[in-house]
C-alpha cells in the first residue's frame, strides 16, 4: 500500500509539473502574436535531402510554432554575394538572420557589426558579438556510434571517409568516428579523401571514386552536402554511413545508418528567446 501511495504521488507531481511547464510556455509565447520575419541563408537547396534540407525542415517546424515568416535564400555562394544577400534580407524587414555554413562567417560578422538591432545566428561559426551567436550540435557523439557500426560491419578492415574540408567541425566528427571504429575493431584502417567542396556533386563523386579505386574499402562514411558518394558506393556494393538526413530509401542495398539533425530542437528555443528579448551572443 505504501509503495502504491508513493507511485501515485510521483505521478501527480509529474502531471502538476507538466501543467506548469505548459502554462509557462503559453505565457512565454505571447510574443508570437505578431508575425516575425526571419532570413535564412542556405549553402545548398532546401530540398537537397541533406544538410540544407535538415535546416529548412527544422526552421519550417519552428515557423509554425512561433508564427514566423521565413525568407529562404538557397545556394548562396560563400563570396561577397553572401554579404549582399544578408543586406537584402534586412532591407526586406528580417529581424533575425540565420546562416548555415562555416564559409558565411566573414559576412555574418560584418553584417552583425553594421546592424546591432538585428539578431544573427551562424551555424558552425566561430565569431560572437552581442547580437551574433554561433551554434552546432554534439554530432561527434553520434559519429562515434556510427564508427562502431562501421567497425563491426567491415570485412576488409579498410574503411573510407570522404569529407569536404579539414576544419574543426569536420575533424572532430572524423576523429570521433575513428574512435568508434577503434573501440570495436582496432585492426581497421580509415582512409580519408578531401573533396574541397560541400555541395559540388562532381567534386564529391570524383573524390569518392579515387578513394574506392585506391583501396579495398567495403564501408564508406561521408561529411559533405552531396549524395553522390553514396550513389557511387551503391553501384560498387560498398556499405555506406550517411549524414544529415536518413536517405536509406534512396540507397536501399548499402545504406547502414546516419547521424541526423532535428534543428527545430534548437531553433524553437533560441528564436523564442529572441522574441522575448533574451538573446545571448554566445556559442551554443
Amino acid at each position: 500500500m505504501k509503495k502504491f501511495i508513493i507511485i501515485i504521488t510521483v505521478m501527480m507531481l509529474i502531471v502538476v509539473g507538466g501543467i506548469f511547464l505548459i502554462r509557462g510556455k503559453r505565457e512565454n509565447t505571447d510574443v508570437t502574436k505578431e508575425r516575425t520575419k526571419v532570413g535564412f541563408l542556405l549553402n545548398g537547396s532546401k530540398d537537397d535531402m541533406n544538410y540544407s534540407q535538415s535546416h529548412y525542415e527544422g526552421l519550417k517546424k519552428t515557423a509554425e510554432a512561433l508564427n514566423l515568416s521565413v525568407l529562404y535564400r538557397e545556394n548562396v555562394p560563400e563570396t561577397e554575394d553572401c554579404g549582399k544577400t544578408i543586406e537584402a534580407l534586412i532591407n526586406e524587414g528580417c529581424e533575425i538572420v540565420i546562416a548555415n555554413s562555416f564559409g558565411f562567417g566573414e559576412w555574418m560578422l560584418q553584417a552583425a557589426q553594421k546592424h546591432p538591432e538585428i539578431y544573427f545566428f551562424h551555424a558552425t561559426g566561430v565569431n560572437n558579438l552581442d547580437n551574433l551567436a554561433t551554434y552546432f550540435g554534439r554530432i561527434y557523439q553520434i559519429r562515434y556510434l556510427s564508427g562502431i557500426v562501421a567497425g563491426l560491419q567491415t570485412e576488409t578492415n579498410k574503411i573510407g571517409y570522404v569529407a569536404a574540408f579539414p576544419i574543426s567541425e569536420v575533424n572532430r566528427g572524423l576523429n570521433a568516428f575513428a574512435l568508434g571504429v577503434r573501440a570495436v575493431n582496432p585492426d581497421a584502417t580509415i582512409y580519408v579523401k578531401w573533396s574541397d567542396s560541400w555541395v559540388d556533386d562532381e567534386e564529391n563523386a570524383g573524390a569518392t571514386k579515387e578513394l574506392l579505386d585506391a583501396y579495398d574499402i567495403d564501408v564508406l562514411a561521408a561529411h559533405m552536402d552531396s549524395l553522390k558518394p553514396f550513389a557511387e558506393a551503391e553501384t560498387r556494393g560498398v556499405w555506406t554511413i550517411g549524414y544529415n538526413m536518413d536517405n536509406s530509401e534512396e540507397f536501399p542495398h548499402t545504406y547502414l545508418t546516419a547521424p541526423v539533425w532535428h534543428w527545430e530542437e534548437f531553433y524553437e528555443q533560441q528564436i523564442l528567446e529572441c522574441l522575448q528579448g533574451k538573446f545571448q551572443g554566445k556559442h551554443y
